[in-house]
């Protein structure tokens, strides 16, 4: 370059290995090795989603893996690995211990239970999968196991006018007994002074709160100043379990001890009808939102009827006991076992919260993840495996999943490269039966597809539509082989790499999968053509994925006067807000469900003349490993009639790719009947 002269004489290329393959490369596995990985991979699990510790809430795990995995790996017996795991772990979590049998472990003592300044009782509680991103539904949170878990307390209540006992000392009596399964639930009262109606002047509760399960009187005071507006009297469940109170009334002293009584409206609620609160007692809204009832009931201290506040048990977060511990068997007369529950005391938490625990680092800096490293395919199976058996939806089966983690280790170590390692992730996935689970490489594109295409009909392959430039295939051509191979066996190998809950959605993503790819990569092809007659072909993926699309009206499309179809899958919320006044005077309109539904089924407001209950969400919450229990996070809402009112009869289109949320729209439509539903089964 330049000015110079430059002479070039017998040049050649030589190929380079990449340089992580060469250091680190695909090794089988010794049984030993096997081994010791996989009771490391139930070890890092138990101790990282499930032992109760601030301080481990955001550890570096991922590289703790990592830089565990070679150590792991050349431990050559029990005695060697014990001494790993406790040398490795303890400085994490110092309780953990390990047992000769499942009972000894079970039962192995932690703490003295005699130690009362051990007054705070932590414990693990992940509402969804722990995954480490940030959400407004999901999270991981270390909580006192003494105290309610849900939101708020359940309270029913009444307001009085605060006139008749300005400067005098009111006292709110009731008769309660409380039942509970849970110790640290309790029944209450309350007297709320409200100076203005933004301003609270004092909250009084019951010296020492309800807890016996027989009836028995109560009573709260307070005295009450000149200024005071209104007070609110409150019957209250705290946690779990259920209360009935009855016989409430007031006493009113004055500033001479001159006692008289007054009476709340609906004193002895037998103005209430069973099963309805009314007459001056309301639940309050929140209370409901997070499971809490307030009905009327036959069981009373006097006359005929009582009120009854409960905790829904759907709803109800399940907790470990306080001395139970977490036990995995590690090998032949071998168990690891660590505390569901730590307690501790308030200082020693204060100092967790200020950071001043720092936990020491055991991995090198430098560890960097790659699908071509085998350490780190390895690591990173650990890590998937353990989010994958913990927090998944569908697939419970623990022993299954062992043998899912085995297999795993087994493939990720002998896998050449990152492309081989994907075809071992997707194993995993498969295992979810989870339809909406996917696994990809990042760096692999696959933005293009074959110029066609095609379905599984009556367990054949068909060719359904092909793009313009194509023509040596046409519509209506079964696929016979795939790449030399037989198009039912080519199907059924790549199947095992999609997740699904059923074999329809299964085939549906799997054909999916296949047709898409790198720009021109090539795929083999016999065909029997509509005459009859068998060619081979070579296709390319050479067209843009969006480029071939099966054939839909538009998605808003006017067929006839006052008859409107309306693509579900490609409309959503807003804009169907903004069609919905065009549709006052439609007759009929058809929605199209057959894929991803994009609307909310707050979309039928428009359509529906009362109020109707949506579905529940369901959101679980796990407390212990291995889905051992499992409770729900559940909310609903109600979906109630919106403007412009839209009175059409209404048909949804249902096929094998309604999946999903479009799944539960459709649950909640039959439910009320609002339209007909025409189609085949959906994806679930």
């Amino acid at each position: 370059r330049g000015g110079s002269s430059l002479w070039i004489d017998d040049a050649h290329f030589d190929l380079l290995e990449d340089e992580k393959l060469t250091s680190d490369p695909p090794a089988p596995l010794t049984e030993k090795s096997l081994q010791n990985l996989i009771s490391f991979a139930k070890i890092y699990g138990n101790i990282r989603y499930f032992y109760p510790s601030f301080s481990l809430q955001n550890y570096d795990w991922e590289h703790f893996v990592l830089s565990s995995i070679d150590k792991v790996e050349n431990l050559k017996n029990s005695n060697e690995f014990v001494g790993f795991i406790k040398n490795t772990f303890t400085p994490l979590a110092p309780f953990i211990a390990f047992e000769n049998t499942e009972s000894n472990a079970k039962q192995h003592k932690f703490f003295n239970e005699s130690d009362k300044s051990k007054d705070v009782y932590l414990a693990t509680k992940h509402i969804g999968p722990a995954t480490g991103t940030k959400s407004e539904i999901f999270q991981s949170q270390i909580i006192n196991a003494n105290q309610s878990q849900r939101e708020m307390e359940g309270i029913v209540f009444q307001y009085i006018d605060a006139a008749q006992f300005k400067g005098k000392k009111l006292k709110f009596k009731a008769y309660s007994r409380f039942e509970s399964d849970d110790a640290f639930s309790e029944g209450q009262m309350w007297l709320q002074i409200n100076i203005s109606k933004d301003e609270v002047h004092s909250i009084n509760a019951l010296p020492k709160p309800i807890l016996k399960n027989e009836w028995a009187e109560y009573e709260v005071e307070a005295d009450i100043p000149e200024n005071a507006d209104k007070i609110l009297l409150a019957l209250v469940l705290i946690g779990e379990g259920k209360i009935w109170f009855d016989e409430t009334k007031l006493e009113i002293i004055d500033k001479k001890n001159i006692v008289s009584e007054g009476e709340p409206r609906n004193f002895n609620f037998e103005e209430s009808d069973f099963g309805k609160i009314v007459r001056g007692w309301t639940l309050y809204p929140n209370s409901e939102m997070v499971g809490y009832k307030g009905t009327i009931t036959n069981q009373f201290y006097k006359g005929a009827k009582a009120l009854l506040i409960e905790a829904d048990e759907k709803s109800r977060v399940i907790l470990p006991k306080i001395n139970e511990n977490y036990t995995e068997k590690i090998a032949e007369d071998l168990f690891f076992t660590s505390p569901a529950i730590i307690r501790t005391d308030s200082i020693e938490v204060m100092k967790m919260l200020e950071g001043n625990d720092t936990l020491p680092k055991i991995f090198n800096d430098s560890l960097d993840f790659s699908g071509n490293n085998r350490k780190s395919r390895l690591a990173l199976v650990i890590i998937a495996w353990n989010i994958f058996k913990h927090f998944n939806l569908y697939n419970q089966d623990i022993n299954q999943w062992n043998d899912v983690l085995k297999n795993a280790l087994q493939r990720a170590a002998i896998d050449k490269n990152e492309i081989d390692f994907l075809e071992t992730i997707k194993l995993m996935v498969a295992a979810l039966k989870d339809g909406q689970a996917r696994a990809w490489d990042s760096k692999q594109s696959v933005r293009y597809a074959l110029p066609f295409l095609w379905e599984w009909i009556d367990n054949k392959l068909f060719i359904t539509k092909v793009s313009p430039e194509e023509t040596q295939i046409k519509p209506g051509d079964e696929v016979i082989e795939i790449n030399g191979e037989k198009a039912i066996d080519f199907l059924n190998r790549n199947k095992q790499f999609v997740s699904s809950s059923t074999d329809q959605w299964q085939i549906i993503r799997t054909l999916a999968e296949i047709r898409a790819g790198e720009e021109n990569s090539v795929i083999d092809l016999k065909l029997k053509t509509l005459s009859g007659k068998d060619i081979n072909v070579q296709k390319k993926r050479n067209i843009q994925l969006s480029e071939l699309y099966e054939e839909r009206p538009d998605q808003v499309n006017q067929y006839k006067p006052n008859y409107y179809y309306i693509d579900l899958t490609r409309v959503n919320d807003k804009e169907f807000k903004e069609l919905s006044t065009k549709l006052t005077k439609a007759e009929g309109i058809i929605f199209d469900l057959r894929g991803l539904c994009l609307v909310s089924e707050h979309f039928l407001s428009f359509f529906v003349n009362n109020p109707i209950q949506s579905f529940e969400w369901r959101v679980p919450v796990y407390t212990k490993p291995n889905q051992e229990v499992k409770s729900y996070q559940i909310t609903a809402a109600t979906i109630t009639p919106r403007s412009p009112h839209i009175n059409a009869k209404l048909i949804f289109l249902v096929d094998k790719r309604t999946i999903g949320y479009a799944e539960a729209v459709l649950r909640l439509i039959n439910k009320y009947k609002l339209a007909t539903i025409v189609g085949s089964n959906s994806a679930g």
